[in-house]
C-alpha cells in the first residue's frame, strides 16, 4: 500500500495520469443467458480499468468532495454523491414544492426524460470552466483532471485475442471520480422570478439514468 500511495501522490503532484492507467480492456458479456450468443445485439460491452487507476480515481474524488464540503461549494439542493443525501432527499424536495404549488393554486408539471449514455454527453470545456470558476480548482489539480479525460484508449478482447488499441470517443467514463464531476456539471439548481410576476421554478437533477425537471407556474 505505501507504494500505491506514493504513485497516487506522484500523479497528483505532476498533474498527469499515466497513459497506462487510461487504457481500458473491453470484454463482451451476454446480457441474458437466454439470448442468442450468435447475435451481436445480445452482448453488453464491459470496460475494465486497472486496480491502480480505480484507486487513484477514488482518492481524487474523496479529496475533491472534501474540498467542496469544507468550503461549502456544493449547491444547496444537490443530493447526488453527498453524505447524508440520496435520491430520497431529492424526491422529497421536488414533492414538497409540488404540494406547495398545488396548495397555492398554481399549475404544476413534472417531466421525466431518459438520457441515454448521459455522461458521454458532458462537454469538457464547460466542465473545466465549472471546476475553475465555482470550485477554485487550479494548477496541478486542474491539469490532472484534464489529463484524466484526455487520450484514453481501449482494446477489445474476445477468446483471449486483443484488438489494436483505439482512441476512446466517449466524453466521460462512468468512473467514480467522473460521476462526482458530472453531477456538478449539471447540478440541481433553482431559478425564481421576481414577486408578483409569473413564477417558474426549475430543478434539474442528472444521474446516469435520467433528468428530472419540475416547473410550477401561476
Amino acid at each position: 500500500m505505501p507504494q500505491s500511495w506514493h504513485l497516487c501522490n506522484a500523479s497528483f503532484q505532476s498533474g498527469v495520469l499515466p497513459a497506462s492507467q487510461k487504457r481500458a480492456v473491453v470484454l463482451p458479456r451476454l446480457k441474458k443467458s437466454t439470448l442468442d450468443p450468435g447475435s451481436l445485439s445480445s452482448y453488453r460491452p464491459i470496460s475494465n480499468l486497472s486496480f491502480l487507476s480505480k484507486l487513484i480515481e477514488r482518492v481524487a474524488a474523496k479529496r475533491f468532495v472534501h474540498h467542496a464540503e469544507v468550503n461549502r461549494l456544493f449547491p444547496v439542493h444537490q443530493s447526488s454523491h453527498r453524505r447524508g443525501h440520496s435520491t430520497e432527499t431529492a424526491v422529497l424536495c421536488v414533492h414538497n414544492d409540488l404540494v406547495r404549488a398545488v396548495d397555492e393554486k398554481h399549475t404544476a408539471a413534472l417531466v421525466l426524460l431518459d438520457l441515454s449514455a448521459a455522461f458521454d454527453t458532458v462537454d469538457h470545456p464547460t466542465l473545466f470552466a465549472v471546476l475553475q470558476r465555482r470550485f477554485g480548482v487550479q494548477g496541478p489539480a486542474l491539469q490532472w483532471f484534464t489529463s484524466y479525460l484526455s487520450d484514453r484508449t481501449q482494446v477489445f478482447c474476445m477468446n483471449g485475442t486483443e484488438s489494436n488499441p483505439s482512441q476512446s470517443s466517449a466524453a466521460c467514463r462512468k468512473a467514480h471520480c467522473l460521476v462526482q464531476l458530472s453531477s456538478l456539471h449539471t447540478r440541481m439548481r433553482s431559478v425564481r422570478s421576481s414577486p408578483g410576476t409569473q413564477s417558474d421554478t426549475i430543478y434539474t437533477l442528472m444521474t446516469n439514468r435520467f433528468i428530472v425537471r419540475f416547473h410550477h407556474m401561476t
